[in-house]
């Protein structure tokens, strides 16, 4: 069992480190001291790597554990090993790919062979996103087939026109072992299409299975995000009131995002049915040092 008490939770873009920036040194300086007093645990989008990296560039520590790519790695920095990977079954990516055929998406597939993520897109534009974003870091396949019979996945995205996505969304949630997310419109140039995304955890889970491993009898955590796709850090940290051994809270970090505004009205939601909602506190942008005030305001009490 550790000895830390006081956990922080936080996604990493836009919330602790500013997209393509460097951090303000307040927040940067503040970051490190709290390796002595805090078991601090990033859960980002991101995968291991690109965390670690992001953060080295940024010239701040490496946390205790890095949850990644939305839930489905969970990353022990201090032992260098993975706790749990939570990889998709190979029988559902085929139903919901099929669906994604019978629906009209056309036979393009991309593998991300470092992140373990297939991508499936149904119109032509969606290709140069795919050279760009990714580069070298990319493996073209033919068929579904292959795609199913040639390694074990973490993560399906498929891209497409919001009807077909939001056809996809109702198509899995039903499926067991499956967690599935509309991230809404992505833009590329004069491109727009929906993102629609798979995969067998999302952040809420990974935190209590690595709370569960870790064992605490009793603790008080802070969880901090900036979009919709952190609601999962928000579920933890509120229902962790509902028990005598725990304290929870949930800061938002904000932003002019679509995603800040949703995750604002979804958290707020769950505060008040939860009979907490003073837990739930709005902060400045990153840039503001928002990050920094909220722990130190959390650290307080």
């Amino acid at each position: 069992m550790l000895e830390h008490k006081r956990i922080i939770i936080t996604d990493m873009d836009d919330t602790l480190i500013k997209a393509y920036e460097q951090p303000t040194p307040e927040t940067r300086d503040f970051w490190n001291t709290l390796k002595e007093s805090t078991v601090r645990i990033i859960a980002t989008g991101q995968t291991v790597a690109k965390t670690m990296n992001n953060l080295s560039k940024s010239n701040m520590d490496l946390p205790e554990f890095i949850i990644a790519d939305q839930g489905t790695v969970i990353y022990d920095t201090v032992n260098s090993r993975t706790i749990k990977e939570f990889v998709l079954p190979n029988d559902e990516v085929y139903e919901v790919l099929k669906q994604f055929y019978s629906l009209g998406g056309k036979d393009s597939f991309v593998r991300i062979g470092a992140g373990r993520v297939i991508i499936a897109y149904d119109f032509e534009q969606a290709h140069s996103f795919f050279e760009r974003t990714f580069q070298k870091d990319v493996v073209y396949v033919e068929n579904m087939e292959y795609v199913i019979q040639h390694g074990r996945y973490l993560k399906v995205i498929l891209m497409g026109e919001e009807k077909l996505v939001d056809e996809l969304v109702r198509f899995s949630s039903g499926r067991n072992n499956l967690f599935a997310f509309n991230t809404g419109k992505t833009s590329f140039g004069d491109c727009g299409f929906n993102r629609f995304e798979i995969m067998a955890s999302d952040k809420y889970n990974a935190i209590k299975y690595l709370m569960d491993i870790l064992g605490f009898e009793k603790f008080d955590v802070i969880c901090l995000g900036d979009e919709s796709s952190d609601l999962g850090l928000a579920k933890f940290a509120l229902t962790m009131n509902l028990y005598e051994n725990f304290k929870g809270t949930f800061a938002i970090i904000s932003s002019n995002s679509h995603g800040n505004i949703q995750l604002k009205k979804e958290c707020n939601e769950l505060a008040n049915v939860l009979g907490c909602s003073d837990k739930c506190k709005i902060y400045a942008s990153i840039t503001e040092d928002g990050w920094k005030a909220a722990v130190e305001e959390w650290l307080e009490q």
